[in-house]
């Protein structure tokens, strides 16, 4: 959802986006189709759902885990878990989803933009193998593939602040 974003919000600014990160971007798929579910009452056992039984310490950590390709701590869980805790979050993160576009990357307007690619090698939410759908189509294009990283090395490798920050440093003044 957030490589899709940034595409959507990169073909709103008309040649205001300088440059672009994705990481392990789901970009080369069909969305599913949700604001029509969740102003239904389907929206609102979702919340309840959300609520009571997926958003808990053990689920938490079992999802990290999965993304992490690795086993998840429980401060990590409970780094994700606070925020989802404070009043109305959850309402707001299903509007969130409700109203994000699903752009794919067949349908990014500006691919002469620089954009820096960053993947685990074993990601399973995501396969690296997206890249090969990325690559002919972002003509400014610098990856970096994470070893015996999972969905998420901007939160598993100590590298990658390095890797982001050499990138912008090519497009933007010190």
């Amino acid at each position: 959802m957030g490589a899709s974003t940034i595409l959507a919000m990169s073909n709103q600014e008309d040649r205001r986006v300088k440059t672009m990160v994705m990481i392990d971007g789901a970009v080369t798929q069909e969305g599913m189709n949700l604001p029509f579910l969740l102003d239904s009452p389907i929206g609102r056992w979702m919340e309840v759902y959300l609520r009571y039984f997926a958003l808990q310490p053990d689920s938490i950590q079992t999802l990290l885990s999965s993304a992490y390709a690795r086993e998840a701590s429980q401060e990590e869980a409970q780094g994700y878990l606070e925020p989802l805790q404070v009043n109305k979050s959850i309402p707001a993160l299903l509007d969130f989803v409700k109203t994000a576009e699903n752009i794919q990357i067949q349908q990014w307007k500006y691919p002469d933009t620089p954009l820096l690619v960053v993947w685990g090698e074993d990601d399973s939410w995501v396969p690296p193998s997206s890249l090969d759908v990325i690559r002919p189509i972002a003509t400014n294009l610098s990856v970096h593939v994470f070893e015996n990283q999972g969905h998420c090395p901007h939160e598993t490798d100590p590298g990658f602040n390095d890797v982001l920050l050499g990138f912008l440093a090519q497009y933007y003044d010190n």
